[in-house]
C-alpha cells in the first residue's frame, strides 16, 4: 500500500488532503467569524448587483445592503460575546422577520479589493440569488466557491512547476492557508495566483524550447495579481527572469517583457487610481490608513 501511495501524483495528493479538511472548515465555522468576513461578504453582494466602485457618501464607502443579511451576521456577533458554543443549527435559520429593505452598510475595508479577488464567491453568489436561495444556503455556497477555487489553481500550480513541487504542496496544505481558502476573503485568489505565477516563471525558465503560452498565461496571471492587490505589482518583475528561448523567434525579448510588465504596472495602478478616495480614508475600527502604508513600503522598501 505505501509503495502504491508514492505512486500517486503530489497535485492528486495535494487534492485528496486539502478538499475535506478545507470543506470541513467551510462549514464548521460559524458565518462572520472569519477576519473580517462580513465585510467581504458584503463586499461580494454589492458586486453581484454590479456595483463594482462601492460608493462613498459622507466619506464611508459601502452599499446598500438587505436588512436581513445584516442581522444573520449581528446574530453571530452577539453570539460570539457570551459564554458557551456555537448551535450548528443556527447556521442555517434566518432570521425572524427577516427583512429584504436595503440599508446603507459600511465597508470601507474590502471596497478597496477589486471583482478579481471574488470571482469564485460573486459567481456563487449572483447564481443563489438568481435562484431565489435561502440566505444560509447563498452565504456557504459563496464560502464553498472560494475553497473549490483555491483548491483548483493551488493544484494546477503544483502540477505545471518542474521544480519544487515538494514546497508547493506544503504551503498549501498549512492550516492558516486552508483557514483562509474556507472563509470570504480576498487573500484566497492572491494566494493560489501567486502560487500559479510563481509556477509558470518557473516552467518558462527551465524551458529549453520556444514557450510562448507559458509565458502569455504568466502576464494574465501577474495582471489579475496586480488587480487582487495593487502592491502585488512588484510581480511583475517576474517576467524578466524568463530567458530568451522561451519566447522562440521574437526579435526584441527584452521589449516584449517590459511591454508585459508595463501592461500589469497600469492594470494595478488604475484600479489604485479607481478606489484613491477610499485608499486615503482610515479604515474604521482599526484606523488604518493605506496612504500612510504605502509611504512606509517606499521608504523601507527591502524591508517590505
Amino acid at each position: 500500500m505505501a509503495s502504491r501511495l508514492r505512486q500517486v501524483p503530489l497535485p492528486v495528493t495535494f487534492v485528496a488532503l486539502a478538499l475535506p479538511v478545507g470543506i470541513f472548515l467551510v462549514f464548521a465555522q460559524p458565518p462572520g467569524q472569519g477576519l473580517d468576513e462580513n465585510v467581504h461578504f458584503y463586499r461580494v453582494w454589492t458586486l453581484t448587483q454590479g456595483a463594482i466602485l462601492a460608493p462613498s457618501p459622507h466619506g464611508v464607502s459601502g452599499g446598500n445592503i438587505p436588512q436581513c443579511v445584516v442581522d444573520y451576521f449581528h446574530r453571530f456577533s452577539m453570539e460570539a460575546s457570551r459564554r458557551g458554543s456555537f448551535s450548528f443549527d443556527q447556521y442555517w435559520r434566518t432570521p425572524a422577520g427577516c427583512s429584504s429593505k436595503p440599508v446603507f452598510t459600511a465597508f470601507a475595508g474590502s471596497a478597496v479589493y477589486s471583482p478579481v479577488a471574488y470571482i469564485p464567491s460573486v459567481f456563487a453568489v449572483g447564481v443563489l440569488r438568481g435562484l431565489h436561495a435561502p440566505l444560509p444556503v447563498i452565504f456557504f455556497g459563496g464560502r464553498l466557491a472560494n475553497l473549490l477555487a483555491f483548491v483548483g489553481l493551488f493544484y494546477l500550480a503544483i502540477r505545471i512547476t518542474p521544480i519544487g513541487k515538494q514546497v508547493m504542496f506544503v504551503l498549501g496544505l498549512l492550516p492558516t492557508t486552508l483557514l483562509l481558502a474556507s472563509w470570504y476573503s480576498a487573500d484566497p485568489m492572491t494566494l493560489s495566483l501567486a502560487a500559479l505565477g510563481v509556477g509558470l516563471t518557473l516552467r518558462c525558465c527551465r524551458s529549453v524550447e520556444e514557450n510562448r503560452i507559458a509565458f502569455f498565461l504568466l502576464v494574465l496571471v501577474l495582471a489579475g495579481l496586480a488587480l487582487t492587490k495593487p502592491t502585488f505589482f512588484i510581480f511583475a518583475f517576474l517576467l524578466f527572469l524568463v530567458p530568451t528561448t522561451a519566447l522562440g523567434r521574437q526579435q526584441h525579448p527584452f521589449v516584449l517583457k517590459a511591454a508585459a510588465a508595463v501592461v500589469i504596472l497600469g492594470c494595478a495602478g488604475l484600479w489604485e487610481f479607481a478606489v484613491r478616495n477610499v485608499l486615503v480614508a482610515p479604515i474604521p475600527l482599526y484606523g488604518i490608513n493605506s496612504h500612510t502604508q504605502r509611504l512606509y513600503i517606499l521608504a523601507h522598501p527591502i524591508g517590505y
